[in-house]
């Protein structure tokens, strides 16, 4: 397993160069769109990158003709509208180059329209999504946030179950009378936080969010759904053993121990080294992230509901997976998991076409910088481990 973990080690040390590249690959720079129309070409930016609601906001436009050449000495106006509705109007004005800007302030979020009109019939739409200030921290952080908290519950939970144990050698549970209060209280905390994570990730809060930014969508909720699935099934097991040991003796304590005791021994006999569950993992994963089935869920209601229930699926998959894997081997699927990730990352970042066209461009390469952002730290912990397990031998 040390072999296996240091050769992954290397080939995820050959892909840093990758990201450098990928992040400074973004077609025009930026946030920026462009239309061409008749025999001009016209780019469109903003600044800053995100606009937030109450913020000032520079317009920034570019006109050249096909050729690339500027054009200067123009008149125009930009319009900056709503869901059909005009908020602002700024009046013909003369510019001298073709590239100029225009400050705005908006004043509420969501998708707006800015429209530019020149001389000769030149008119260019461009779409502008505007965040509240609360929105980008939670796009910016929330799944790193979300990530690291399951982790570290999840290393807790691990270190603590290999530690104690909770099963003897025929698969029966055996704990404590005295341990059963403990459980209870852990598996109302595991339950409370896993239940939350998921209510919230579906509540009309979430639904809006994931409608509104693809990194949320692909990344914060997916990520939100399977962790809290994960902590309810710790919460749920830590609930079944404190009923077997306040109940010790009961009918009630002898059936849920058995039945618990036969589940995770099926588990450790079929699913050894996470042979048949990670697999299954890997591949729901990867079939709702490809595009075509993306793009379905987010017009289909059913396939959208369907899309939420296998990530809490993968989240109960996780939880027998981590029942019959070492910590190497943990880290081994969470590194692979990484690479993957900054793989697609690369290919969002850089690609030209726009494969989840129900969300801007510029929403497809963020997604794409945050798939790749987890690759340097899984690398790093696989690095400490690899070195710990080496070098800091008895």
């Amino acid at each position: 397993m040390n072999r296996a973990l240091l050769l992954v080690l290397l080939v995820s040390l050959l892909a840093f160069p990758l990201v450098p590249d990928a992040w400074g690959h973004v077609e025009d720079g930026g946030n920026a769109q462009s239309r061409i129309v008749g025999a001009y070409r016209v780019g469109f930016e903003t600044y800053p990158l995100f606009p937030t609601a109450g913020g000032d906001t520079a317009l920034i436009f570019s006109i050249s003709d096909l050729s690339g050449n500027h054009v200067s000495n123009i008149t125009a106006s930009v319009v900056v509208a709503k869901e059909g509705s005009v908020l602002q109007r700024y009046p013909q004005q003369f510019y001298r180059y073709g590239d100029f800007s225009v400050q705005h302030v908006f004043e509420r979020e969501g998708l707006h329209t800015v429209t530019l009109e020149a001389g000769s019939g030149l008119r260019a739409e461009f779409d502008v999504t505007v965040y509240s200030e609360s929105f980008l921290w939670l796009v910016n952080y929330g799944g790193f946030i979300v990530f690291g908290v399951v982790l570290v519950l999840m290393g807790f939970l691990y270190v603590r179950g290999r530690g104690k144990g909770n099963m003897d050698q025929r698969g029966g549970a055996q704990p404590s009378v005295g341990a059963s209060r403990g459980y209870f209280v852990r598996s109302v905390l595991l339950l409370s936080a896993g239940g939350a994570l998921v209510l919230f990730m579906v509540s009309p809060l979430g639904v809006s969010l994931e409608e509104a930014d693809l990194s949320f969508h692909m990344m914060v909720q997916h990520l939100g759904l399977t962790g809290g699935s994960v902590l309810v099934m710790f919460g749920g097991e830590y609930l079944v053993l404190g009923l077997i040991g306040g109940f010790r003796g009961s009918s009630l304590a002898g059936v849920v121990g058995l039945l618990y005791g036969r589940v995770i021994l099926l588990n450790r006999r079929l699913n050894a080294g996470g042979r048949v569950l990670v697999p299954v993992v890997a591949v729901l994963l990867a079939y709702w992230h490809v595009p075509g089935n993306f793009n379905a869920a987010v017009v289909d209601e059913g396939l959208h509901g369907l899309m939420h229930v296998s990530f809490l699926v993968i989240g109960v998959l996780v939880f027998l997976c981590v029942k019959v894997l070492s910590l190497g081997q943990l880290l081994l699927y969470s590194v692979v998991l990484s690479q993957v990730m900054m793989i697609g990352g690369v290919i969002l970042i850089s690609t030209p076409v726009h494969l989840y066209p129900f969300y801007p461009l510029q929403q497809q390469r963020d997604a794409g910088l945050i798939m790749a952002a987890p690759h340097p730290f899984m690398v790093a912990l696989v690095g400490v481990y690899a070195f710990s397990r080496y070098f800091w031998r008895d």
